[in-house]
């Protein structure tokens, strides 16, 4: 939503553009919190998910940033999916869960992502140089 965000904000007032960002920021904010406090209220959780049920929130969230990626045409981040669950099942393949396992997990999408985003800019810097 953040990419979305920032292309509708771009050629609008400081005041929308403003009211959009902490329309984005409640919306991501407030369920948060509602989740966190029904929970105190309650001493249950309000949300519970089995293992079937994560993988499915997995391939809609993955699917959801392919698509938005697409739609702005913002390739690049189109990868960042593959790359999450790629590292996720290596990781899960070889059996590696130490503290450097989980921190290499958390790292080496967003490293290969600037990394895609690297080869991104050069391309785009070459075609723009022979045109």
């Amino acid at each position: 939503m953040l990419p979305l965000l920032g292309r509708i904000s771009a050629f609008k007032g400081k005041k929308t553009a403003f009211m959009y960002t902490m329309m984005y920021a409640a919306l991501t904010f407030f369920p948060i919190l509602a989740i966190i406090f029904i929970d105190r209220q309650f001493g249950t959780p309000v949300l519970s998910f089995d293992g079937g049920s994560r993988w499915l929130i997995m391939a809609l969230s993955f699917l959801v940033i392919v698509c938005l990626s697409f739609r702005l045409k913002a390739g690049a981040l189109s990868i960042l999916p593959l790359l999450l669950a790629g590292t996720h099942f290596l990781f899960q393949y070889m059996k590696w869960d130490s503290a450097g396992a989980m921190m290499a997990e958390t790292y080496i999408p967003y490293i290969g992502l600037l990394l895609v985003m690297f080869i991104e800019t050069k391309r785009a810097k070459n075609t723009a140089q022979y045109e």
